[in-house]
């Protein structure tokens, strides 16, 4: 048991101590770099603009690269994260994995991986369905702090794909076949 657990409806992990240590430490020193910045601006409205810009500017800095990269992979996952398939020959049949090739991507921002699952169909071998899945790790900071040997972003989910939520899998009724009853025939 968790001796946080009075405090907290769970466990804290020391990673997370560590990040709103972090955030934290960030708060204050933005704070007075801030004040500092605008020392000699001219007291009132003018004075209060300037820091709250000043403020939001320097705090946003460690994840700007992620502010950018995130909006670049929502692009990417609009275009690219699809899935391709015929509904009728699709529906009800087994299929099994023939490929899963991961490409990275260049020129990202962040680095980011494109899956492309490939299936077919066991009895005649010809591709039923394929999607795509896309992932990005986050920015600099994220990959420096790397919690729980994690590098995902932090203001966003940093996964997208072709096959959200199941869809292509529960819906039309496909079942997969898992390694061990593959039959060498069926592989490449």
């Amino acid at each position: 048991m968790c001796p946080f657990v009075l405090f907290f409806h769970g466990c804290i992990s020391m990673s997370g101590i560590i990040l709103l240590s972090i955030i934290a430490v960030w708060f204050y020193v933005v704070n007075k770099v801030s004040q500092l910045c605008v020392r000699k601006v001219q007291k009132g409205y003018r004075e209060k603009v300037v820091y709250v810009v000043v403020f939001s500017l320097l705090f946003m800095a460690p994840v700007a690269d992620e502010v950018v990269g995130g909006g670049q992979f929502w692009y990417w996952c609009q275009s690219k994260a699809v899935s391709v398939f015929d509904e009728k020959a699709a529906y009800g049949k087994t299929v099994y994995l023939k490929s899963a090739e991961v490409e990275e991507l260049s020129n990202t921002i962040l680095p980011t991986s494109m899956q492309n699952w490939i299936y077919a169909d066991s009895e005649s071998k010809q591709i039923i369905l394929n999607y795509i899945d896309l992932n990005s790790k986050g920015g600099w900071l994220s990959r420096w702090v790397n919690f729980n040997n994690s590098s995902k972003p932090y203001i966003f989910s940093g996964f997208c794909s072709g096959d959200e939520n199941g869809y292509l899998f529960l819906n039309l009724n496909i079942h997969k076949l898992e390694d061990k009853n593959i039959n060498m025939e069926y592989e490449k």
